[in-house]
């Protein structure tokens, strides 16, 4: 896995999963960077809400709320639109073309 995916699945910026495994001494060049399945599910835990700890961390927790990845109104927007048409909305059935010949 990349970091970016491991990012987008966790909401939150790459950078801060770049940012705190520099601090822990762990070497990734950027955002396309590969994760071993350890490396992979200790960042996991970092970045988790669970209480539970198993991972050793040298530094500080993470702050979940400010490395969130927050929708802009931009993406709320084409959410919203992805999502389909409201109930309120009209169900249009499209007629048969009609033949200009006359049948015998």
């Amino acid at each position: 896995m990349r970091v970016f995916q491991l990012a987008k699945e966790l909401n939150v910026n790459s950078k801060a999963i770049l940012d705190k495994c520099g601090a822990e001494g762990i070497e990734l060049k950027n955002h396309m960077s590969t994760l071993s399945a350890g490396l992979e599910a200790t960042i996991r835990e970092w970045f988790s809400e669970s209480g539970t700890v198993t991972a050793s961390e040298s530094t500080e927790k993470v702050d979940l709320e400010r490395v969130r990845v927050k929708k802009s109104s931009r993406r709320k927007k084409a959410d919203e639109s992805v999502a389909g048409p409201s109930i309120e909305a009209g169900v249009v059935v499209a007629e048969p073309p009609i033949s200009s010949e006359a049948s015998p």
